[in-house]
């Protein structure tokens, strides 16, 4: 099966012609952690470039999105020369750095309203930097036209990344009816970054997506006032996104219990005939699956635990790809699982004491959890020494013949 790409597709819509983007289906959801995993790399990044009106923004920034049954994922990463959000500046957040993102959801677009107009199907998610907050998933309930969700920002340097996860049962068009996109239900669309600078006394600079408040499509205001120069996007939904992702994991709980015990999540497969393997490589982390050959549940069991926090890695091999599950336990707590597809840049373990292993890449930087650049190396043999470092959470940035490969997490103790 060839890649699903995201296409252009021109559709003519009310007298002008609009570009209409595809939205892949998740068949893993994101974990939102302010981190882009390589579920991502299935999701095009569009570049959001266009100055506001004659605003000047200093970054570089793209968008990505996916979707599943239950939410709607936004992923904003954004370079900046200088990161000056409204706490830092002792202002109000919404003059200083943020994204901003709207959704039409009604059936009949272009009607002049924006997602001030509440209660019209127009949303938009805009909530700004808090100190002590990076790197912490936030989840806010929705509120007139905020449409709530959960969402994590973390710094890279001078950027940041915003990860977001909507549910689709907050986005409710005009008559009340639930965003259904897997019924290829075209709506609006758009992102608009906030950028301003430390010392400058200017208005907030913008660039945006589609509506540039320049009266494209019809819009002469920003997208709060009036979406009608938003883009228009379609999810799309494949039998299996390209020989990609053919398994899909159902987990039963975000936090599992206390203790040891069995636990277990769904496994969800593109075809009857699929096989796939699972082994854990540690022996207080013990896998037995039920079902190698299309959908099932795998079941794993741990032993409680007396001593410090350890991690445990189920690792899932198929002829297509492979997925890495880790468990984290804590003495006598688990505390969580999360997801890792492996694809292009590959980077392991995820927990090391020593060196990591880098596949499909010549260097790569370091950055502490709180963005600070710590390392800059080349990859010699396949393989970079970490033992140096303190222990913690580190951010992996690969490069390939000087082209950006992608970003890893690890954690070295």
């Amino acid at each position: 099966m060839n890649r699903i790409s995201l296409l252009f597709i021109g559709l003519l819509i009310t007298g002008s012609l609009v570009a209409q983007e595809r939205i892949n289906y998740a068949y893993i959801a994101p974990e939102i952690d302010g981190f882009p995993e390589n579920v991502w790399d299935d999701a095009k990044a569009y570049p959001i470039d266009k100055p506001f009106k004659t605003e000047t923004p200093t970054v570089t920034a793209t968008w990505q999105a996916l979707y599943d049954d239950e939410n709607f994922y936004v992923l904003v990463t954004v370079e900046d020369d200088d990161h000056w959000p409204g706490w830092q500046a002792n202002g109000e957040s919404m003059q200083y750095d943020m994204p901003e993102i709207f959704w039409d959801v009604n059936e009949l677009l272009k009607d002049g309203k924006g997602a001030n107009d509440v209660g019209s199907g127009h949303y938009r998610f805009a909530d700004g930097f808090a100190d002590g907050k990076y790197d912490e998933p936030i989840t806010k309930a929705p509120n007139g036209g905020f449409p709530g969700g959960t969402y994590c920002y973390s710094l890279i340097g001078d950027g940041y990344v915003y990860e977001l996860s909507v549910p689709l049962a907050n986005l409710k068009d005009g008559l009340g009816n639930v965003l259904t996109p897997f019924t290829d239900r075209r709506f609006g669309f758009d992102v608009t970054i906030i950028d301003q600078d430390q010392g400058i006394t200017t208005s907030p600079q913008r660039c945006v997506w589609s509506n540039d408040g320049n009266g494209n499509n019809g819009s002469v205001d920003d997208s709060w006032n009036n979406m009608d120069g938003a883009e228009v996007v379609k999810c799309v939904q494949s039998g299996g996104p390209a020989n990609e992702y053919y398994l899909r994991f159902m987990y039963s709980y975000p936090n599992l219990p206390s203790g040891g015990g069995q636990f277990w999540f769904t496994v969800t497969a593109y075809s009857d005939n699929y096989y796939w393997s699972a082994a854990s490589d540690q022996p207080w982390l013990v896998v037995n699956t039920s079902s190698n050959y299309g959908s099932g549940r795998l079941v794993y069991s741990l032993e409680a635990n007396s001593g410090e926090q350890r991690y445990g890695h189920i690792i899932i091999n198929s002829s297509m790809a492979n997925y890495t599950i880790t468990v984290t336990q804590q003495a006598g707590n688990v505390v969580g699982i999360s997801k890792n597809y492996n694809k292009g840049f590959v980077c392991f373990p995820n927990c090391t004491n020593n060196q990591i292993s880098i596949e499909e890449s010549d260097r790569i930087e370091l950055f502490s959890i709180s963005g600070i650049l710590i390392k800059k190396a080349n990859v010699e043999g396949k393989t970079v020494s970490v033992a140096e470092l303190p222990n913690g959470v580190y951010i992996v940035k690969a490069y390939k013949n000087g082209q950006f490969e992608g970003v890893a997490k690890i954690i070295k103790n």
